[in-house]
């Protein structure tokens, strides 16, 4: 059966497969009985789900979800709200539907699922409308965190591996993704730290290099490895450097450090004693850098010295690296 969701020209076409005439009749006066809507209760391609197909209650998907929503560190408020939600909009689709099963809760499914919400009215003041994108998103992640935890749960009552054990599902809050890298839904955002910090000691105490050219002359290069947590996506990184060099300065002695090329400190003795160490941390951020996803980047960065004078020497070089990656 084939039909326009909501009735009017503009809206979106829909269709269920039956295998005789009569069950696509019994379908199609609920279809008219419900606004030329999906029926309440139905589930695409599988029909009304009976309240006692979970074999076990506990695992039907109302109980399930409140018992979810309950168990969350959340505020009071918080769970009323989530609970309202899934009754109103959750339970009367999914309601008697089985927390374990695959065919219950599919791509088509929730498909079917989400395009009924798309035509949901809520009342929002004194009127009526359609519901925003916003709204449906935040549904579809409360379905989604109340799915992962059946999945997540040791053992699972979801597989974690579909069809057949060919394609592993990497659950994300909103959606997942499988692991060819092709996006199944809508995720959430994600973020993820990583820091790589050295404290190098030079006891020979090194000249520092004469040189006054562009960068200065390299004397290190301090790494950090920066992985993209996303099978599906880009992220974006910021980086942020850190560097302190101590120095040993005799009378009239300079001397400077580059960080990534770019000159970050230059000092010069003008007094009339040694300098036995002095030190001064500075910090370089570099931003917008791409990730592909599930990649891994190796972040260098390189540290020079220069404008040496008067036998300038340096014996400690610190370095932390720290990356911010955020995938949206």
């Amino acid at each position: 059966m084939k039909w326009k969701d909501g009735g009017k020209r503009s809206d979106g076409w829909q269709c269920e497969r039956f295998d005789d005439e009569d069950s696509a009749k019994v379908f199609r006066d609920a279809v008219d009985e419900a606004g030329q809507h999906w029926p309440p209760g139905w589930v695409k391609g599988k029909g009304y789900i009976d309240p006692t197909a979970a074999d076990e209650l506990r695992y039907r998907f109302d109980r399930w979800a409140v018992e979810s929503v309950e168990s969350r560190t959340a505020s009071k408020r918080y769970k009323q709200q989530r609970i309202r939600a899934l009754e109103m909009y959750m339970f009367p689709t999914f309601g008697n539907c089985d927390i374990r099963s695959a065919e219950h809760f599919s791509k088509d499914t929730i498909g079917a699922w989400v395009n009924k919400m798309l035509k949901a009215k809520v009342k929002r003041g004194a009127k009526i409308k359609d519901m925003s994108p916003e709204t449906l998103r935040g549904l579809h992640g409360l379905l989604s965190s109340v799915l992962k935890e059946a999945i997540v749960a040791e053992p699972p009552l979801r597989d974690r591996k579909a069809d057949g054990g060919r394609r592993t599902w990497t659950w994300r809050a909103g959606g997942y993704c499988d692991s060819n890298g092709v996006l199944r839904s809508d995720p959430g955002p994600v973020y993820a730290y990583v820091q790589s910090a050295v404290n190098e000691a030079f006891p020979g105490e090194p000249l520092v290099p004469a040189g006054m050219s562009a960068g200065g002359s390299q004397v290190t290069v301090r790494t950090l490895e920066i992985t993209n947590p996303d099978p599906c996506r880009e992220a974006r990184v910021i980086v942020a450097s850190e560097v302190d060099v101590s120095f040993r300065f005799p009378v009239g002695g300079r001397a400077g450090y580059f960080v990534g090329g770019d000159e970050m400190y230059q000092f010069e003795n003008g007094g009339s004693s040694t300098i036995r160490e002095i030190h001064t941390q500075t910090t370089k951020v570099t931003g917008n850098t791409v990730v592909a996803p599930g990649a891994t980047l190796t972040f260098n960065l390189p540290i020079g010295m220069g404008f040496g004078l008067n036998g300038t020497t340096y014996n400690r070089i610190q370095s932390i690296i720290r990356a911010v990656i955020f995938v949206l």
